[in-house]
């Protein structure tokens, strides 16, 4: 069920509730700083020469192997096992992308992991996933907050999920900026490290697409002992560059918010970002990782030019209708009923057989071309998905949608000589494109689980700041 606004409201306002008191100090403390942990190669072609790594993964040392320096093919694809102050560092899958006859070599690797020494064999208690980020503070509405006794203004933010009987916290601190995913370790999993990484992993992703803000940027996960202890952090690369983006499908920000509580009478105060509701989302994604493929179309999609962005929008509403009829949630209509289209194609096969002066495999073509005429059209097949969950289309969404073909086929909705006569053309392509962006994601978050508020971006105006809303009921 939806209803819709349209409606605009000014001002802000925070909506956090219970507060958690969190040393903040500490929290920051937990993360060794890779950049000031140079060690020692243990053995290879390295063996004795000094390493430096970055939390990017980049690296360089400086060896003494000869008068020719040491070239890139001499460089083993192993681990690289470097003896720090604090631990063993191993570097995996280093790519050496530099050397000179100086003696520097430099490269990137795929993770880094610290072993912290004197901690070998002490158990994990508690996991953390740290996230670097952009300042969440005017972006994104918490439900809750928590304080520091030193440092008050510095903890912001708070959002507690529970995943099965796990619960899981995950907050934004403005040192860093980071974004923090704790919880404890799971008893009973063969490879808690694995589950956290998986779960830490989901939560992320689905954060990313409800708040257009990339969360698998460079991060690094920790593990704690019962003391509180580090044992072991994992670097990661992650993602370079910035691609967030301007287009999220709810309401985050503290303004629109505001906006859409007051337009569709929700409390302003609970947010929109519900404990719970993101809870069901995380374990609906975990459940299905087919999902990841529509989330990422939907995540990237402001990426490539206007006007070619419905393509990528088709792509994403089919990848989505492939998962969807996968589950069992529908089956796709066909134009004759089953008893009736065996009979004729049993009829049909019989009279391609009978021309005997075909080659052999025009008749096949032919026969192949006969057993897929009682599907559906690929544009019938999306709207499909939408009935079966409950889903309202409004007529401009449907009629976006129907022009998929054109878009996947064509790859644009105008042609280069209009787009030249018409310089306001692309605003027609952008009007499409985020109607099919609107449905899918209402397809989506309903999917998923989602209840409350969402934006709708194929009624705003081109250019403007979205100001209407509607309403996921159930």
């Amino acid at each position: 069920m939806y209803r819709m606004y349209r409606r605009k409201i000014p001002g802000e306002t925070a909506c956090m509730s219970a507060d958690r008191t969190i040393d903040l100090t500490q929290l920051l403390a937990d993360v060794p700083d890779l950049e000031q942990l140079p060690g020692v190669c243990r053995d290879g072609v390295f063996a004795g020469a000094p390493f430096e790594v970055a939390w990017d993964g980049t690296w360089r040392t400086t060896h003494r192997r000869g008068p020719f320096g040491l070239t890139l093919d001499d460089v083993s694809r192993d681990d690289i096992i470097v003896d720090t102050a604090q631990g063993v560092l191993t570097l995996r899958r280093p790519l050496a992308t530099n050397s000179n006859s100086s003696g520097q070599v430099s490269g990137v690797a795929i993770s880094s992991s610290l072993r912290v020494a004197g901690t070998e064999g002490s158990p994990t208690a508690l996991f953390r996933t740290y996230v670097s980020t952009p300042d969440l503070t005017s972006k994104v509405c918490f439900p809750e907050g928590y304080v520091d006794p030193t440092l008050r203004f510095q903890a912001t933010a708070r959002l507690p999920l529970v995943l099965g009987t796990t619960a899981i916290d995950v907050l934004f601190i403005a040192r860093g900026p980071f974004l923090i995913v704790e919880a404890p370790a799971e008893s009973g999993v063969a490879d808690a490290a694995a589950r956290f990484r998986e779960v830490s992993g989901a939560i992320r992703m689905v954060l990313s697409y409800l708040l257009g803000i990339r969360l698998d940027r460079r991060n690094c996960d920790v593990q704690l002992d019962s003391a509180g202890r580090v044992t072991q952090v994992d670097w990661f690369a992650g993602r370079s560059g910035s691609e967030d983006t301007i287009y999220r499908p709810i309401p985050v920000s503290w303004s629109e918010w505001v906006a859409a509580s007051r337009a569709l009478g929700l409390q302003v105060r609970g947010g929109p970002l519900v404990p719970s509701i993101v809870s069901a989302m995380v374990q609906t994604f975990l459940a299905e990782p087919g999902l990841a493929a529509p989330i990422e179309y939907l995540l990237r999609f402001h990426e490539v030019p206007v006007e070619m962005r419905g393509a990528f929008l088709s792509v994403a509403l089919e990848s989505l209708t492939d998962q969807l009829q996968k589950k069992g949630l529908f089956e796709f209509p066909k134009p004759l009923p089953e008893e009736q289209w065996t009979s004729f194609l049993k009829a049909a096969q019989g009279l391609v057989d009978s021309q005997t002066d075909w080659p052999k495999d025009q008749r096949e073509v032919v026969l192949s071309r006969l057993r897929n005429l009682n599907s559906p059209t690929n544009a019938a097949k999306l709207t499909v998905p939408f009935e079966a969950l409950g889903v309202k289309l409004s007529e401009d969404e449907r009629k976006a949608i129907d022009k998929r073909n054109r878009l996947l086929h064509q790859g644009r909705l105008l042609s280069p000589d209009y787009v030249r006569e018409n310089r306001q053309a692309w605003k027609e392509a952008y009007a499409v494109e985020m109607r099919i962006y609107t449905a899918v994601n209402k397809l989506l978050l309903v999917h998923m689980g989602y209840r409350g508020a969402f934006i709708d971006w194929g009624a705003g105006t081109v250019g403007e700041a979205p100001d209407v809303y509607g309403l996921i009921t159930g």
